[in-house]
């Protein structure tokens, strides 16, 4: 049986599209107001995931084992320069993931191959392989 986050069980590929478009950016706002990681509690740069779980359950009052979240470290390879904007990478993983942190320099890069960064997710295995 696969563990959480086997990488045969990652889905084999996703699409994303990213129109700029009113809609999708009022629907961004209104996501950045209601996801749950991190930088929005106002936690330390070291909150791992099981302070993010008690946070979550004790908000919502739920009970122990009624959330999951894992934080995960994602290399984005394949995506064009013109493309290396916050917004833009937010979008590609917000599907799964709930962005915690951009490790890469996007306006500077030294190393142009991927963009790295940190994110939560209740499923690792439900990352794709390729968007």
């Amino acid at each position: 049986m696969a563990l959480l986050g086997d990488p045969a069980t990652w889905p084999d590929e996703d699409e994303c599209f990213i129109p700029s478009s009113y809609a999708i950016n009022a629907s961004l706002r209104e996501w950045e107001n209601t996801a749950a990681v991190t930088w929005a509690m106002s936690a330390p740069a070291l909150t791992g995931p099981k302070e993010v779980e008690a946070a979550l359950r004790e908000e919502f009052r739920l009970r122990e084992g009624e959330v999951t979240v894992t934080r995960v470290k994602l290399c984005l390879d394949g995506i064009p320069n013109h493309a290396w904007d916050a917004d833009i990478v937010e979008r590609i993983i917000s599907r799964r993931c709930a962005l915690e942190t951009i490790d890469t320099n996007l306006l500077n890069p030294k190393e142009t191959k991927t963009v790295d960064l940190w994110a939560w997710t209740a499923n690792p295995s439900s990352i794709p392989k390729k968007i």
